[in-house]
């Protein structure tokens, strides 16, 4: 008995091993997210897209800075659209485009406790055009203001999806991948 038990051992290795819910670990960080006083952070990002029939890589970088429940600013930099921030107190939503030297004001357009864009969330929904849905890929540590995190790299596929619906804008194929701190 002892030697089958043995030998068996080295044969758990080999099996897949088994990643938390990516679900589960979206809502977790929604939740996180809601208990803070406040936060910032930086996205950036890389858009491999075909327009035209022409390949086109576009980075753009987003600073988000927030209060909760309803007060944050969001600068917007890319390649294309040039400089966007957005600003809410909780009762009124400011949107300057700096190219163009306009500027925006409406009533509160935003809650930011109902907004996760920019951490990737708003993507890890189930659609009915992305019926993959999100799942744990894997496990990294990436370093944060010269700091390790442990995070779960968690991966959503998105067979397509309306960008900008007044101009029949959308996109297809995408690979949507988020770290999450554990």
């Amino acid at each position: 008995m002892r030697v089958s038990y043995l030998a068996f051992l080295p044969l758990l290795s080999l099996t897949a091993q088994q990643y938390p819910n990516a679900a589960q670990l979206i809502e977790q960080n929604k939740r996180a997210l809601k208990t803070l006083h406040s936060y910032q952070y930086v996205s950036e990002s890389v858009i491999d897209m075909t327009v035209g029939g022409h390949p086109t890589k576009v980075e753009t970088s987003m600073l988000v800075a927030a209060i909760n429940p309803d007060k944050f600013r969001r600068e917007m930099k890319s390649q294309i659209g040039g400089v966007m921030t957005i600003g809410a107190d909780g009762e009124h939503t400011w949107i300057y485009l700096e190219g163009q030297k306009k500027y925006m004001k409406k009533d509160a357009i935003w809650r930011i406790q109902g907004m996760t864009a920019g951490f990737g969330t708003e993507f890890f929904t189930d659609k009915p055009d992305s019926p993959n849905g999100s799942k744990v890929i894997g496990e990294e540590t990436i370093e944060v203001d010269g700091e390790p995190h442990d995070c779960w790299v968690v991966e959503t596929k998105i067979d397509r999806m309306a960008l900008v619906e007044q101009f029949g804008m959308e996109m297809r194929d995408v690979t949507y991948t988020v770290w999450l701190d554990k």
